[in-house]
C-alpha cells in the first residue's frame, strides 16, 4: 500500500464506514470489521474500493484519471482475492475455517454488494439502464444479492462467536416483509391487481408475486436509518423468474421496480440513493416511451414519476431528497385510496 492508499483507508475509517449497514449494525463495521483486514488483507482492497467510490459520489463523478485507476486496481484485486478465498472456503467444512476468516468473507460480500449498488456510472438517466445500450454488466447489482446468500450460508454471521452476531438482535427488531404472503385487496392501487393477476396469486404461480407482495408491505412504511434493512429485503427475496423479466425489460417488472426505486431514492445514504434516483428516472422514461399506449401502466407510473421527478423554482432539477419518508408514505396512501375509489 502506498501513501495515497493509507489516506483512502483513513477516509474509510473516519467517514465511509459510517454509511455501511444500518443504524443498529454500523458499529460492527467501524469497531470490529476493520481489524479483520490485518489477518485477511483482501478485505483492505474492499475497504479502499468502497471509500474511493464514496469519493466518486461526493465529486459528482468528476474524478481524475489517477483516482479512476486506483479505484479499478483495488476493485479488481478485492473482487479477485475475495472469490479466490471464497472458492477455497467452499471446499472444506465451514466449521474448519477460522472464525475471523468467515467474518472477513461476510464483510467483503456485504461491502462489495453495496459497492455494486453504488456504481451507477453516470448521473444522467439517458446513460443508465434500461435506456443505455445493453451490456453484460447490466443488473450486476442484482446478481450480487444471489452471491451474498451463498456467503451468508458459509459464513453464518449469526453464529455466537461471530463479530456480526448482534445482527440477529438487530434484525429481530424489524420484521421484514414476507414475499410469500398473500396480497391484501387494498394494499396496492386497484389497477395493480388485474395488471399483475394478483387476485388469486401465489409465489409459485406468479413471477411478479414476491416483488408485489414485498412492495405492498413496504409502501406504507417510511424508509429511514432504522428500517432500510426491510426495504433491502426486496432484493434478498427476489424471484429468479422476476429477475429474468427485468433483464428482458418487461414493462410490468420495470413498473414494480420503479415503485421500489421511488421509495428508496429519498433515503439519504449515498450508495443507495444514487442508483435509485438515476435508474428510477431512467425506468420511468423507458416506460413512458415504450408503453405510451397502455393506459393502466401510464396511470400507475404517475406515482413514482411524482417522487423521482419534482420541479422546483421553475427548473427540472430533481428535488426527491426534499420529500421525507412520511410525506411519501402519505402520498402513496392517498394514491392507493384514490385508485380504490375509482375502481368502485
Amino acid at each position: 500500500m502506498g501513501a495515497s492508499d493509507f489516506e483512502v483507508l483513513e477516509r474509510f475509517r473516519t467517514r465511509t464506514v459510517l454509511t455501511v449497514g444500518s443504524a443498529g449494525t454500523r458499529h460492527l463495521y467501524r469497531d470490529e470489521a476493520l481489524g479483520l483486514g490485518i489477518t485477511d488483507p483482501f478485505l483492505l482492497h474492499v475497504f479502499l474500493t468502497f471509500a474511493l467510490l464514496h469519493d466518486t459520489h461526493l465529486s459528482s463523478f468528476k474524478t481524475s484519471a489517477a483516482h479512476r485507476s486506483q479505484l479499478a486496481f483495488h476493485w479488481y484485486h478485492g473482487t479477485a482475492l475475495f472469490h479466490r478465498n471464497l472458492s477455497a472456503a467452499t471446499k472444506s467444512s465451514p466449521t474448519a475455517l477460522a472464525s475471523s476468516h468467515r467474518d472477513a468473507l461476510w464483510a467483503a460480500a456485504a461491502i462489495l454488494g453495496s459497492a455494486a449498488f453504488a456504481f451507477v456510472g453516470s448521473v444522467e438517466p439517458a446513460a443508465a439502464w434500461p435506456l443505455k445500450e445493453t451490456s453484460p454488466t447490466d443488473l450486476d447489482w442484482l446478481k450480487m444479492s444471489d452471491g451474498k446468500r451463498v456467503v451468508w450460508d458459509l459464513a453464518d454471521p449469526t453464529r455466537p462467536e461471530s463479530i456480526f452476531h448482534p445482527l440477529v438482535a438487530d434484525h429481530g427488531k424489524h420484521i421484514a416483509p414476507n414475499g410469500f404472503a398473500p396480497i391484501a385487496p387494498n394494499a396496492l392501487p386497484a389497477s395493480f391487481y388485474p395488471l399483475f393477476n394478483l387476485a388469486s396469486s401465489t409465489a409459485s404461480t406468479n413471477p411478479y408475486h414476491v416483488a408485489a407482495s414485498v412492495l405492498a408491505q413496504l409502501l406504507a412504511r417510511e424508509v429511514n436509518d432504522e428500517t432500510v434493512i426491510q426495504f433491502l429485503s426486496f432484493l434478498s427475496q427476489l424471484d429468479p423468474r422476476y429477475r429474468l423479466l427485468l433483464e428482458e425489460k418487461d414493462p410490468r417488472a420495470l413498473l414494480l421496480l420503479s415503485y421500489w426505486f421511488a421509495q428508496l431514492a429519498g433515503f439519504e445514504t449515498w450508495w443507495l440513493s444514487q442508483r435509485a434516483l438515476v435508474e428510477g428516472k431512467a425506468v420511468c422514461i423507458y416506460l413512458e416511451r415504450e408503453c405510451a399506449d397502455d393506459p393502466i401502466i401510464m396511470e400507475l407510473l404517475e406515482f413514482p414519476k411524482r417522487l423521482l421527478f419534482k420541479k422546483a423554482g421553475g427548473t427540472n432539477a430533481t428535488m426527491n431528497a426534499s420529500l421525507n419518508g412520511t410525506e411519501r408514505a402519505g402520498r402513496l396512501h392517498e394514491h392507493t385510496q384514490k385508485c380504490g375509489e375509482e375502481q368502485e
